[in-house]
């Protein structure tokens, strides 16, 4: 019996996601799952005997991440080609504004036989409001048909995403992370655990604007504020020595400790540990995005992780092809919220691949190469 339950979820699952997308037809190819969407031809028809609710309507802060139960009813003639989406800014215009992630209402069999089901969402902080919405008629042809209440933000100015990077001076250390506005960004650090002797402005805080991207969808429905980006340069470190540092500014808060340890010293006798990396991307531990072939990168992440705690490891290289988000700019979140925990200990550097850099009339040397999706600047470095 159980044999046979499970493989009529499997063959449910598959249904749902071959409805949902069996109408899609692309020229080019599709390594993120929200080239999918056509946004751009979103009908809006809403359902008002549609019913979406929450657990729950605050994302905390001081959590890398949180749990959402959406509950849905209500729906009249359920199909395998109606979706669930997370919208971000909550309010946006559905038709010019690509989801976040979604899933096919259709996981849940509830859904086909009686118009009504439940599906959990992992969010992370996008520093906005958010809000789920239910879409009929597929991904080609989405049709807006209700809205969930607003998902608010405890503390659009949470510092997030840390990473670390190295200067090419073993006695410094470049450490980054971002939030929503905030005025006074700091790194507080030193060499024992919660003591901190030392503190550090941030030198640079800057972002990038829709205009300084190069083509759609990041100039259309991949867009939405990306928050600013500090960088603050921590000096006079003792090559090979142990740090301890958190980042933050007093008005909002600080993240929790990380440690380091900085560059080893330069001479014969030294040796490094590496881990390298390439073609990774990100994935969605609540299964969005079904069958997305970047799910694979949280495996990635937990081993790099673990190798990491087990070991003296001082370095990591991602050799290319980082997010692969191709123009969404959420997954650039997503992305840098999974490698944190190993970006914040160690320094995490990168060379661009095909998908940061290849696009049309850029300079690179496939003049008509789209597989960066616009993800990079119109001046690639």
């Amino acid at each position: 019996m159980k044999l046979c339950v499970a493989r009529a979820w499997c063959l449910l699952a598959s249904l749902a996601t071959i409805a949902l997308h069996s109408t899609f037809a692309e020229s080019r190819d599709t390594h993120n799952r929200l080239e999918l969407v056509h946004a751009h031809n979103t009908r809006i028809a809403i359902d008002n005997s549609i019913q979406l609710s929450l657990h729950s309507t605050l994302l905390e802060s001081g959590h890398s991440h949180q749990w959402f139960e959406l509950s849905w009813r209500g729906v009249a003639h359920p199909s395998y080609a109606d979706w669930v989406a997370l919208i971000v800014p909550a309010g946006a215009d559905v038709s010019k504004t690509a989801p976040a992630k979604y899933q096919t209402a259709a996981m849940d069999p509830r859904h086909i036989l009686h118009g009504e089901g439940k599906l959990k969402f992992r969010l992370i902080n996008y520093r906005a409001p958010m809000q789920f919405a239910f879409f009929r008629g597929g991904l080609m042809h989405p049709v807006l048909a209700a809205l969930s209440p607003v998902i608010e933000i405890q503390n659009p100015n949470e510092p997030l995403q840390r990473h670390l990077a190295l200067t090419g001076d073993n006695t410094q250390m470049s450490v980054q992370w971002v939030t929503k506005n905030s005025s006074k960004p700091v790194v507080k650090w030193g060499t024992a655990p919660g003591q901190y002797t030392r503190m550090t402005p941030a030198r640079l805080t800057e972002t990038y604007t829709r205009s300084e991207l190069c083509g759609p969808p990041a100039t259309t429905v991949g867009f939405v504020e990306p928050g600013m980006f500090h960088s603050a340069l921590l000096e006079g470190l003792t090559p090979g020595h142990r740090y301890y540092y958190v980042v933050g500014d007093e008005d909002w808060g600080f993240s929790p400790e990380a440690s380091f340890h900085a560059a080893p010293p330069v001479g014969p006798e030294t040796s490094v540990k590496i881990l390298a990396i390439a073609d990774m991307g990100q994935g969605e531990l609540d299964g969005s995005m079904e069958q997305a072939e970047m799910h694979m990168s949280l495996q990635t992440t937990a081993g790099l992780l673990k190798d990491m705690r087990k070991d003296s490891y001082q370095l990591l290289i991602h050799n290319g092809d980082i997010s692969y988000a191709r123009g969404y700019v959420t997954q650039w979140d997503n992305f840098m919220h999974q490698i944190e925990p190993i970006a914040s200990h160690i320094p995490y550097m990168t060379t661009p691949g095909n998908h940061e850099r290849d696009w049309p009339n850029s300079g690179d040397r496939f003049e008509a190469a789209y597989d960066s999706a616009c993800t990079g600047f119109k001046v690639c470095t």
